[in-house]
């Protein structure tokens, strides 16, 4: 059970905004079961493991949304079915290792959506004694991966060769209908509508190579990926093919400066083709606030990343460090523009290349006082991305930068007593091209763990955290949460019992930023109360 309040603020072209407040009370229930079983044998000359699993997952939800409008009510219910296989074989012939691996899965995952008021009156035909909206959903998913390789070393160098065999075959239906207030479902048009089948075969062959000696490691991968791409969208009569050749390349290597010294660097290359999600042509209802439509579009990215670090690392003294700069580019087909109708949205595929791309600086060192019996670490990563941002058929230039340090200790004072904390300050923001300046969010997070072993077998602890958001408006800035816990265990057994939120906190206040969006969230918190746990063991 959860109820929060919120404040989302859009950011708009031309400078301007759009503010939903909403308060939502829910209730979320999953149930799970799953049982697996395995073999394994591992002998001198081969190894053999073989795994199966089956799952099931039952998720029901109901939640009350109460905004400037009208109150909301969404019901969601999804129950899936999972089966999975992995094996595993290695053989060794003389210097030569053959390995290989099949992962095999199965899901079955219908849903059914429902939302009452009808949100999206304008989207049916006729509208009138409707009450709401439904939309289900049948999805079913076949995969397969295969790979054997083989490898065989010539003096310094090793030689690989791989070859992929991939299937992945997803079904998928869906029909968004209005409902009436007896509960009586009207048909739908086909807009509203999707029967999509999607399907990607993959063949990839690639040599690999390495070399290494005592100061040098370098190796080279260059697979060659054949993909044969089909979708069939029986509602629209409409069929694409895709067949491609990609080159997925990717180099690293490690040099030897002293030895305590460290240097490596990476690069990579990769090509991506859309998912099912990324090209149904009809409507689809995600929430109560959203519908979207792909347009049967397929989308395709370009991957570029590279990195490269030096680190250093005395066992002796206990000191480690390591410093690590990378910068990525993304290169894409397809936009997904949001254009909004009061608080309601339609996000939509447009043809638009555009690209993402960002750089990331990050370092982190740690040391053990063996006279103290502690451990301290400190680390810092600053990080700035650049992208686009379709609004209201508009684009929007923006960048957003981060930086996080954190300082950590680890402090034994006796055998008996330990100490463990850590700190994160977070600093963040968005800038947005001839839009108002989006204000920076300055957090602060703090952990501290306080154990005591009273004996072999029982463990009493106290965790304290304290959180600062300097972006939170109305509310408290600073919050802190105490909570207990007792732990005793047995070969077999293990028995706890857990007192949280000590302190009576009625709230918790949170502020975030993400694509151009500026989310503040009030979550009610349960008073203060105690949980028994019980683990049992069977070996």
């Amino acid at each position: 059970n959860s109820q929060s309040e919120s404040a989302t603020t859009y950011y708009l072209p031309t400078s301007q905004v759009l503010i939903i407040s909403e308060a939502t009370d829910a209730c979320h229930r999953t149930d799970r079961t799953g049982v697996n079983m395995s073999i394994e044998k591992n002998t001198e000359a081969f190894y053999v493991k073989d795994k199966v699993e089956f799952s099931g997952e039952w998720v029901n939800d109901k939640g009350n949304v109460t905004n400037e409008t009208s109150p909301v009510t969404q019901y969601y219910k999804r129950p899936n079915i999972a089966f999975k296989n992995v094996f595993e074989g290695t053989r060794k012939i003389g210097n030569l290792s053959f390995n290989l691996s099949s992962i095999t899965d199965y899901s079955s995952a219908p849903t059914t959506l429902s939302v009452t008021p009808m949100l999206f009156p304008e989207i049916f035909k006729n509208t009138e004694n409707i009450s709401g909206a439904v939309q289900q959903l049948d999805n079913k998913r076949f995969r397969t991966r295969n790979s054997i390789y083989t490898s065989f070393a010539v003096k310094k160098w090793r030689f690989y060769m791989k070859a992929n065999a991939d299937s992945h075959m997803e079904w998928m239906q869906s029909s968004l209908m209005p409902i009436t207030a007896t509960s009586q479902i009207y048909a739908t048009m086909d807009a509203m509508r999707n029967n999509t089948y999607w399907a990607r075969w993959d063949l990839l062959l690639g040599p690999s190579i390495a070399y290494s000696n005592k100061l040098i490691y370098a190796s080279l991968d260059c697979p060659f990926n054949f993909m044969n791409l089909n979708i069939k969208d029986k509602i629209r009569n409409n069929s694409q093919s895709q067949k491609k050749l990609f080159l997925r390349p990717t180099f690293y290597a490690t040099l030897t400066l002293t030895r305590n010294l460290k240097f490596s660097m990476h690069a990579s290359y990769q090509e991506n083709q859309g998912e099912l999600y990324d090209s149904y042509g009809g409507y689809i209802m995600t929430d109560y606030r959203v519908i979207a439509n792909k347009k049967g579009e397929i989308g395709h990215e370009r991957n570029q990343n590279y990195s490269a670090s030096i680190s250093y690392a005395d066992v002796l003294k206990a000191l480690f460090g390591t410093l690590t700069a990378s910068y990525y580019y993304s290169r894409r087909n397809l936009m997904y523009g949001t254009i909004y109708e009061g608080s309601l949205s339609r996000i939509e595929a447009v043809k638009k290349p555009n690209t993402i791309d960002g750089y990331i600086l990050y370092g982190k060192i740690s040391k053990r006082f063996s006279s103290i019996r502690t451990i301290f670490n400190f680390s810092s990563r600053y990080s700035r991305s650049w992208s686009g941002i379709l609004r209201e058929n508009n684009l929007m230039s923006a960048y957003y930068e981060q930086f996080r340090s954190g300082i950590g200790a680890y402090i034994r004072f006796c055998p008996s007593i330990l100490l463990d904390y850590d700190m994160n300050y977070v600093w963040n923001q968005y800038h947005i091209k001839d839009a108002q300046r989006l204000d920076a969010i300055h957090m602060v997070q703090q952990e501290a763990t306080l154990s005591f072993i009273a004996s072999k077998n029982v463990v009493c602890s106290i965790h304290v955290e304290h959180y600062y958001n300097g972006a939170i408006e109305i509310g408290n800035r600073n919050m802190f949460f105490l909570d207990s816990k007792v732990q005793y265990h047995t070969k077999r057994m293990e028995y706890s019992i857990e007192a949280r939120n000590l302190l009576a906190k009625k709230n918790f206040y949170s502020a975030s930023y993400s694509d151009a969006t500026n989310y503040m969230q009030v979550y009610r918190l349960r008073l203060p109360c105690v949980m028994f746990n019980l683990k049992f063991y069977f070996k």
